[in-house]
C-alpha cells in the first residue's frame, strides 16, 4: 500500500475529504480506498470504533474475527491493547491465541524459526514451549503418524500434546486487573478466596491494581482465563531496558508493531519520558505507550519510577523472589522433559527422548595472551562519578562485533549481552559494569584460527570501553555554557558514561529522528573502525548541525568505495582499481592487470575477497549481475602482499614519512581526527623498500581488530588532547568540507551520456540507474543517507579515467 494512502487512513480522512492527488494513486476509486481502509486496519490491529472501518463494515464481531485470524496466520503478537474485546467479548485469551497458533504451525509441520522473535518469546512465556519443546512435540507427532499407518495406534490431535493451562508468569503489583468473560459454571469451580478476589475485581468501578488483592488468587484467576491484565503507563513515565534474558532469536517479519518495537529499543533512554520519546520519534503517543507496555509485560523493560508498596496486600511481599523460586523449581527450558505431558505411547521404548541443548558443547576456544597495555588507558572503577543526568558518550559498532561475541564460545552471561547488543541495538552505561565483568572472564591463553579473531575483538572492545568510560584523562570539552554577559564558552565535561549503539539499529530510524535522539542523549560519538561493508552498517550517522561531535566517518559515503577513489585522486596514489556498475559485462580485463596475480574484489554490501588472475573475469561477470564491484590489484606474486596500518599522527612509525601518508595528513588535516591509514606492498615481501608501499585505505574511528593499533590510537587521542573544544570545532569544519568535496566528486562521475540516437523509451538498466541517481542527487543535504551506485566504468591508474 502506498505510504501516502496509509497516512490518510491513519488520520481518518474519509473519501469526501481525500485530496485529488491521493485519489489518483488508487485509480480514483472509492471502492479501492475502502479496501485499503479494511486492509490497513486489520494489518495494524486498529480498534473498530476508532477508525474509518466502522463506516464500511457493519458487523463489528466479524471484523475482530478477521483481525484475529489475520494476526494468527501471520504469527503476529497477541493484540493486548484490544484485550477488552477479545478476552471479555470473544473469550480469546493470549494463551488460547498462542495455543491455536502453535497447533496450526505444528500441524503444517513448519519450522520453529517461522515464529517471529517477539511472538516466539511470548509463546515461551505463556505456553512454556521453546525450540527444544517444539522439536520434542513434533517428534512425537510424526512418530504417532508413522505408527498409525501400520495400525498400532490412532493419531492424537496436536493439541493433546500442548499445555492445557498457562505457565506461571510474573505479575507486577502495579498492573491492573479486569474481569474477563465469566459464566456461572466458572464461578462454581472457584474456592472462597478466588471468589472473594473476583468479586472485588467486578465490584471495583475501574481496573484494580493487582497488589491490592491476594497474590495467589490473582495468579489462579489469571491462569483460568477469568481476568486479564493491563500494564498501565503514563506519558511522564520513564523505563529502562536491562540486558535481555532468554530472548528468542528467530526472524523478523516487518509488520507495523514489530517495526515500532525495534525502533523504540534503540531509542529508549532511562532519562527520557515516553511523551518526549514519542515527540523525538514523531510517533503517536498511544502507539508508544502500547509498545512500551508490551516491553514491561514481557519483562523486557522496567518502569523506573518508585512504586509505593505500602498500600499493597501483605501477600505481595517478596513476590519477585517467590516467582524466581517457582521458575528454578521447574525444569529448565533447555532441558525440558516430556514427562510433564500425559503418556502418549503405552510402550516406553517408543517414547521420544527429551531434547536438550548444552550450550557449552561447542568447540573449546581460547583467548590470546595478554598484551602490554598502558595503565593510563584504563579508568579505575574508584574514579567513576556516575551521574543519573547529563549526556554521555556513544560508541557505535556494527553487527560483526555482536557476531564475534556470540560465536566465540564465551560465557552465557556474555551471550545475553551479545543478544541485547544485536536485538535491542543498545547497551546502556548502567549495564556496562556487568558486561565488562563478563568480558574479564575470557581466558588469556593463545587460541588458533578464527577463534583468535573473536577473542581479540572481545578483549580490545573491553579495553576501549574502559578507556572511554568515566576517564578524566580524556579532557572532553563538548559542553557549551552561557556566561552572565551572554558569551558562550566551552567548558570541560565531567567524566562521562558510555552507551553502546549498533549502527544498523540506528539506521532503522529516519534521519531526523536519529539526529534528535543522538543530539539529546550524547555529547560525543566514537565509531569502531572499520564498519563492515555488509548490511546497513555503512549507514553511519551522517553529519548534521545538531549532531554530537563524531570521531568516525562523517557521512555514509565515507564507508563506500567512492571514498577510496576520492582519496586516490586526491593524493595521486593507490593500487590499480576498476569500479564497475551493476549489470555491466566485461569482455576482457585491462591490460595492466596482467602484471598481477592476486586481486581484491569488493561487491557492494559485502566484505572483500581475494581472487587470482586466472578466474578473475569469470568471478567479476558473475558478481556484476547482482552488484557494483570494485576490483583492485593486490599482489604481483602468489606469495601475497604485506599490509601495514598506521595511526593518524603517529610520527614514530617508520612509514609516517611516506609521501602518501604525508599528503593525507596535509590535505585531510588528520591531526584533528583518530583513525588509521592502510598501506600495502603488492610487489614484494621485503618491507625495507620504502618506494614499493602503496596507499590502500583510510578509516576514521577506533579499530577493534588489532590491539597494538588500538592502544596506539587511544594513547595519541590523550596525548594530542583531541577532546579540547578547539580541536572538536576544527574537526567539525574539516568534516564538512571533506563531506562536501566527496559528494561533489561522486556527482561528477555519476552522469551517463545517453546516446542521442538511443530511444529514451528503451528502459535499459543504465537508463534506470541514471534516472534514480539524478533524483537522489537533487537533495544537497549532507545528511542524505543514500550512497549512490556507479553508473559508468571508472579506472584508477595514477589518475582516474572513464572507460
Amino acid at each position: 500500500m502506498n505510504p501516502e494512502v496509509e497516512n490518510q487512513i491513519r488520520n481518518n480522512v474519509n473519501w469526501t475529504n481525500l485530496p485529488n492527488s491521493i485519489r489518483q494513486l488508487i485509480g480514483n476509486s472509492q471502492k479501492e480506498y475502502e479496501k485499503c481502509i479494511v486492509s490497513y486496519c486489520i494489518k495494524n490491529q486498529v480498534r473498530f470504533k476508532e477508525s474509518l472501518v466502522k463506516q464500511i463494515r457493519r458487523d463489528e464481531k466479524k471484523y475482530y474475527e478477521d483481525l484475529l485470524s489475520y494476526s494468527k496466520d501471520n504469527f503476529m503478537l497477541y493484540p493486548y491493547h484490544l484485550s477488552d474485546i477479545f478476552v471479555r467479548g470473544l473469550r480469546i485469551t493470549p494463551f488460547n491465541y498462542y495455543l491455536e497458533m502453535m497447533a496450526q504451525l505444528m500441524t503444517s509441520e513448519r519450522s520453529y524459526d517461522t515464529l517471529p522473535n517477539f511472538t516466539a518469546f511470548d509463546c515461551v512465556r505463556l505456553l512454556g514451549v521453546g525450540r527444544n519443546q517444539y522439536i520434542d512435540i513434533m517428534n512425537k507427532y510424526r512418530s504417532s503418524n508413522r505408527l498409525r499407518t501400520i495400525g498400532f495406534s490412532r493419531r492424537k490431535p496436536i493439541k493433546s500434546l500442548l499445555p492445557t493451562s498457562p505457565c506461571d508468569i510474573l505479575i507486577e503489583p502495579w498492573w491492573r486487573l479486569n474481569a474477563g468473560c465469566i459464566t456461572d459454571d466458572d464461578v462454581k469451580l472457584l474456592n472462597s478466596d478466588e471468589k472473594k478476589c473476583l468479586d472485588s475485581i467486578i465490584d471495583y468501578e475501574k481496573p484494580i491494581e493487582a497488589g491490592k488483592l491476594d497474590h495467589e488468587s490473582v495468579h489462579l484467576l489469571y491462569r483460568k482465563g477469568l481476568v486479564y491484565v493491563d500494564v498501565p503507563l503514563d506519558k511522564n513515565d520513564c523505563v529502562e531496558v536491562p540486558p535481555l534474558e532468554s530472548f528468542v532469536m528467530n526472524r523478523i517479519t516487518g509488520d507495523y508493531f514489530e517495526t515500532l518495537l525495534y525502533k523504540l529499543f534503540v531509542s529508549i533512554d532511562e532519562r527520557t519520558c515516553l511523551d518526549e520519546l514519542a515527540t523525538l520519534l514523531e510517533i503517536d503517543l498511544d502507539l508508544v505507550l502500547n509498545a512500551v507496555s508490551l516491553y514491561c509485560r514481557l519483562s523486557i523493560a522496567k518502569k523506573k519510577q518508585h512504586i509505593d508498596e505500602s498500600s499493597f496486600d501483605s501477600s505481595w511481599r517478596d513476590y519477585k523472589s517467590k516467582f524466581q523460586k517457582q521458575i528454578k523449581s521447574e525444569e529448565s527450558l533447555l532441558q525440558w522433559s516430556s514427562k510433564k505431558n500425559e503418556n502418549f505411547f503405552e510402550d516406553e521404548d517408543l517414547k521420544s527422548s527429551p531434547v536438550s541443548i548444552n550450550l557449552s558443547e561447542s568447540l573449546s576456544l581460547k583467548t590470546p595472551s595478554p598484551r602490554t597495555e598502558s595503565t593510563f588507558l584504563l579508568a579505575s572503577p574508584s574514579e567513576k562519578e556516575k551521574a543519573e543526568c547529563g549526556k554521555k558518550i556513544a560508541f557505535l559498532f556494527d553487527s560483526t562485533l555482536t557476531a564475534f561475541l556470540m560465536m566465540g564460545n564465551l560465557s552465557s552471561g556474555l551471550k545475553n549481552h551479545a543478544v541485547t547488543l544485536f536485538e535491542v541495538g543498545k547497551l546502556t552505561d548502567q549495564s556496562l559494569d556487568n558486561f565488562i565483568f563478563e568480558l574479564e572472564k575470557i581466558p588469556n591463553d593463545i587460541s588458533e584460527g578464527e577463534a583468535q579473531r573473536y577473542f581479540d575483538h572481545a578483549l580490545i572492545f573491553k579495553s576501549t570501553i574502559q578507556f572511554l568510560r568515566y576517564n578524566t584523562d580524556l579532557k572532553l570539552f563538548s559542553n557549551l555554557k552561557e556566561k552572565e554577559n551572554g558569551e558562550k564558552i566551552y567548558v570541560e565535561d565531567e567524566p562521562l558514561g558510555v552507551d553502546l549503539l549498533r549502527c544498523e539499529s540506528l539506521a532503522s530510524l529516519d534521519e531526523d529522528s536519529r539526529q534528535r535522539i543522538l543530539a539529546k542523549n550524547y555529547s560525543i560519538i566514537f565509531s569502531m573502525a572499520p564498519y563492515s561493508s555488509s548490511g546497513e552498517a555503512h549507514n553511519s550517522p551522517p553529519l548534521c548541525t545538531d549532531s554530537p561531535f563524531h570521531f568516525g566517518p562523517a557521512i555514509p559515503e565515507m564507508n563506500s568505495f567512492w571514498f577510496k577513489l576520492y582519496l586516490y585522486k586526491l593524493i595521486e596514489d593507490g593500487p590499480v582499481s576498476l569500479f564497475l556498475p551493476k549489470g555491466y559485462r566485461l569482455q576482457h580485463l585491462p591490460s595492466i592487470f596482467k602484471n598481477f596475480e592476486k586481486f581484491l574484489i569488493y561487491t557492494w554490501g559485502h566484505d572483500s575477497i581475494v581472487a587470482t588472475y586466472s578466474n578473475l573475469l569469470l568471478v567479476l561477470n558473475d558478481s556484476l549481475v547482482h552488484s557494483p564491484i570494485l576490483v583492485q590489484c593486490y599482489a604481483e606474486h602468489e606469495d601475497g602482499t604485506q599490509i601495514i596500518h598506521i595511526a593518524f599522527n603517529d610520527t614514530t612509525h617508520p612509514l609516517f614519512e611516506h609521501p602518501s601518508v604525508k599528503k593525507l595528513h596535509e590535505k585531510l588535516c588528520l591531526k584533528h581526527f583518530c583513525g588509521y591509514i592502510t598501506l600495502i606492498n603488492p610487489y614484494s615481501l621485503d618491507d625495507k623498500n620504502f618506494d614499493e608501499w602503496v596507499f590502500l585505505d583510510l578509516r576514521y574511528g577506533i579499530p577493534l581488530f588489532d590491539n597494538k593499533l588500538n592502544l596506539n590510537i587511544l594513547s595519541l587521542f590523550r596525548e594530542n588532547n583531541l577532546g579540547c573544544w578547539q580541536n572538536l570545532n576544527s574537526m567539525m569544519d574539516i568534516s564538512r568540507k571533506v563531506s562536501t568535496d566527496l559528494t561533489d566528486f561522486i556527482q561528477s562521475y555519476q552522469t551517463i551520456g545517453l546516446n542521442k540516437q538511443k530511444n529514451l523509451a528503451d528502459k535499459s538498466d543504465d537508463y534506470f540507474i541514471n534516472s534514480l541517481n539524478s533524483k537522489a542527487l537533487k537533495s544537497k543535504k549532507l545528511n542524505h543517507s543514500v550512497v549512490l551506485f556507479p553508473t559508468q566504468c571508472i579506472l584508477f591508474n595514477k589518475d582516474i579515467k572513464i572507460l
